[in-house]
């Protein structure tokens, strides 16, 4: 738990900096604040201040990808989803959303692999919107640096305190189309199951069946004068 900790925060950092943030200037590490301990404190102006924790649950859902059957599989998916309901209801208990300390009204957990965050929407497409109900941005490494870089844009040009609500709807927008993106995705998937299906029909069975037609119609042509009597209907005909 605590290499995956430290892998969360690594790869949070390096996503940092990529966004042109700087320790001590644009975000603190570790920053005590009363009782909560925060992984992430983003410095906004007017000496407020973003949260983001990186720690999140891995065991059941590394249980998930090794099950070997459906059964198994499918327990440890549900074992997953209520420790990710677990975390989400820890997250909102702690300080990390607390006025007097100059905290904004929300804060961001950060899933570091985009795989997770994808089995969690289409697992469940109403739990990142219950995180939003609960104050409770969730990102994954590429959608952070799309809110990070709302949250510099915020920076340089208006008030972060007048402005939380539309942030907190740009981050819905992002798990909106997410959700659109992965819909997408299963459809085509399943339309070119049936394309394969289809043209393994095609390439087999009904070429076969077109194979043994051709085959009559020529066993009818080899002897040319029976074949014409039987085509014709006799002689008479």
């Amino acid at each position: 738990n605590q290499a995956r900790g430290a892998w969360g925060e690594r790869m949070a950092e390096d996503i940092l900096r990529t966004a042109g943030f700087v320790e001590g200037v644009n975000y603190l590490k570790q920053n005590n604040q009363g009782g909560a301990r925060p992984d992430f404190t983003f410095l906004l102006p007017q000496d407020l201040i973003l949260n983001m924790d990186v720690k999140f649950p891995y065991k059941q859902f590394v249980r998930v990808i090794e099950s070997e059957t459906d059964d198994d599989r499918e327990r440890f998916a549900k074992a997953f989803m209520m420790d990710v309901k677990a975390r989400l209801k820890e997250v909102s208990g702690k300080a990390y959303i607390d006025p007097q300390a100059n905290t904004v009204d929300y804060v961001l957990l950060f899933i570091p692999n985009d795989q997770i965050y994808a089995f969690l929407h289409q697992r469940d497409r109403s739990l990142l919107d219950d995180a939003l109900k609960q104050k409770i941005g969730l990102c994954s490494p590429g959608t952070l640096f799309a809110v990070l870089a709302i949250v510099r844009q915020a920076m340089d040009s208006f008030k972060i305190q007048e402005r939380s609500d539309q942030l907190l709807g740009m981050i819905g927008g992002l798990n909106k189309e997410w959700g659109k993106y992965s819909e997408r995705i299963d459809s085509l998937k399943k339309q070119h199951e049936t394309f394969s299906r289809t043209l393994d029909d095609l390439t087999t069975t009904r070429r076969n069946q077109l194979n043994k037609q051709f085959q009559r119609v020529t066993s009818l042509t080899t002897d040319d004068e029976p074949a014409m009597t039987v085509l014709t209907g006799g002689e008479d005909s």
